[in-house]
């Protein structure tokens, strides 16, 4: 309520993730003390996924991938300082891979108060529509370009589908589609329409996927905020 330092949970905030659908702030904070206490019983070298470093180029960071784990953090930065999640799961038909939005920093409250305000009568979802204001601490992808050899021998038609992300949920798709000969690598380049960012890929072609190799990935980040200029709060208060 009004009386708490803490910024309300809502279905778009930059501070706190919603998609778990936790009830309270309470939960959480026993979710993360639970982690924290599981990541300690783990050797340090497991604590964290492998870690890969981007390079600044043509206006996005690429980074050569030497062997993809399930899990994989892209540093990137003028000083690495950001981190971009890479989570790998794989199937008979395809291989999928889910990209994190990265939190780039806290906000202070008034900067919150800025872009949320101290809303009344909120009803979750009624404040959802594209039309909604983001903030500004996040970045998400909304190019990526994966480079792919085709390490079989038969060609290959490979084609890379990327899921989009707006405010609240998962909306449309679009891809990138070409054949490959054998040894032959390739550049699949995704590019997100406006107020949209790329939040899934995934990677299908050859005999059930099999001799598709990533050697390379590369994202051009944006910030969330502008991806939907700033709307004044009394103007989403009042409709």
């Amino acid at each position: 309520d009004e009386t708490s330092p803490l910024p309300k949970i809502t279905n778009f905030d930059d501070w706190y993730e919603s998609s778990s659908k936790n009830e309270s702030s309470v939960e959480i904070l026993r979710q993360m003390l639970e982690l924290s206490i599981d990541l300690k019983r783990l050797p340090e070298e497991q604590r964290t996924a492998p870690t890969v470093f981007a390079e600044r180029r043509d206006g996005a960071w690429h980074a050569k991938v030497e062997d993809f784990t399930s899990d994989m953090v892209l540093r990137y930065g003028p000083e690495n300082e950001h981190g971009l999640y890479l989570t790998q799961s794989k199937n008979a038909k395809a291989m999928r891979i889910t990209l994190s939005d990265t939190v780039t920093r806290i906000p202070t409250a008034a900067e919150a108060d800025k872009l949320n305000g101290r809303m009344r009568d909120f009803t979750g979802k009624g404040f959802t529509r594209d039309s909604i204001a983001y903030g500004g601490f996040k970045d998400v992808p909304r190019q990526v370009t994966l480079v792919i050899r085709n390490s079989g021998e038969e060609a290959a038609r490979v084609q890379v589908t990327a899921t989009l992300h707006d405010t609240y949920h998962d909306n449309g798709q679009i891809q990138c589609e070409k054949s490959l000969k054998p040894g032959e690598e390739g550049a699949f380049v995704l590019d997100a329409p406006a107020k949209k960012w790329i939040r899934h890929l995934a990677l299908t072609g050859g005999t059930k996927g099999a001799g598709l190799r990533l050697e390379q990935v590369g994202v051009a980040l944006i910030p969330r905020s502008k991806l939907n200029p700033l709307t004044p709060v009394q103007d989403i208060q009042s409709e």
